[in-house]
């Protein structure tokens, strides 16, 4: 039988990064999150979050700050040029009756939050950590 696994190294701080870190740390398990970027920024403009992936969000403090910040909808409109509706495409919830279907939010707004909540879960971060090469380096040892 396998040790149990106490303790964890995450190399990378993006979303996937920050959501392991919460929910390994709702287990009790001591997390590190190594992040080279010292700015912790993110790229891109924003994420649109269907159904199933409004799922994940349920950590204490996350899906609060989410709707705060989000345009959120079980519906999609479209529009044409004029302004007018074309139509409305509904996008109803799976994730349950206080989870909407659709949501919008800015990248920074959810690496905020995320980082928000993981910095709150008592996971252990670094960055730029010494002797850590960045990505784009043209000397490797």
């Amino acid at each position: 039988m396998a040790a149990p696994i106490n303790k964890v190294l995450i190399i990378d701080g993006g979303f996937s990064g920050m959501a392991a870190a919460i929910e390994l740390r709702k287990h009790g398990i001591d997390v590190e999150l190594l992040e080279l970027n010292q700015d912790w920024r993110s790229y891109g403009a924003g994420n649109n979050m269907a159904g199933a992936s409004m799922c994940v969000q349920p950590q204490p403090g996350v899906m609060d700050a989410f709707m705060e910040e989000s345009a959120a909808s079980n519906s999609v409109d479209g529009y044409i040029a004029t302004g007018c509706r074309a139509a409305r495409l509904p996008t109803p919830s799976i994730a349950g009756h206080d989870v909407p279907g659709d949501c919008a939010i800015m990248r920074a707004s959810l690496a905020r939050i995320l980082a928000d909540v993981t910095r709150a879960s008592g996971t252990h971060m670094r960055r730029d950590a010494d002797g850590a090469r960045r990505p784009d380096s043209r000397s490797y040892p």
